[in-house]
């Protein structure tokens, strides 16, 4: 593939632009759920709210066993009430490795205790338990835009043969 840039043109294999599109899906996935995150932790409000179920969710894949901290709780909110399993701020679920790191997040959410939500005024129904940001997001954008930039050969930027 060939891409005419100023007076110079880029010539792409199929394999490097397969890793272009992928690259650019991760950043996309990676920035978007950045900016809810911040929208979420920066615009939340606290409210009251009840655990009705907290434990330990193991995930099975082909690679490896996850866990993840399921928490219910339920909360009002302007004159309504709510119901939420979102533990963290943003579209993304956060999983561990290690069971004893979702155990120690669930152990802080007794079943039938009180403890403070966060709500977003334009998104009451999306309430979260944890007000910070997952690192991933940031991550996923380093990870993939580094090489971009500053690889061998990079894609973003000036070098290369």
């Amino acid at each position: 593939m060939e891409l005419p840039v100023g007076i110079t043109t880029l010539h792409f294999s199929r394999k490097s632009v397969y890793l272009l599109v992928l690259a650019v899906i991760l950043i996309g996935a990676g920035g978007y759920s950045y900016v809810q995150q911040g929208q979420a932790v920066d615009d939340a409000v606290a409210v009251q709210a009840t655990v009705d179920s907290a434990q330990v969710e193991r995930i099975d894949s082909r690679r490896s066993i996850d866990y993840e901290p399921d928490i219910e709780y339920t909360y009002d909110y302007q004159g309504e009430t709510y119901t939420s399993e979102q533990v963290f701020p943003g579209p993304t679920v956060r999983t561990y490795s290690d069971r004893s790191k979702a155990e120690s997040i669930v152990r802080s959410y007794e079943q039938g205790t009180a403890v403070q939500a966060y709500v977003r005024p334009s998104a009451p129904g999306d309430a979260q338990l944890i007000r910070e940001r997952t690192p991933w997001p940031a991550r996923a954008v380093a990870i993939v835009g580094d090489p971009l930039c500053h690889g061998p050969y990079p894609l973003l930027g000036a070098g290369g043969p």
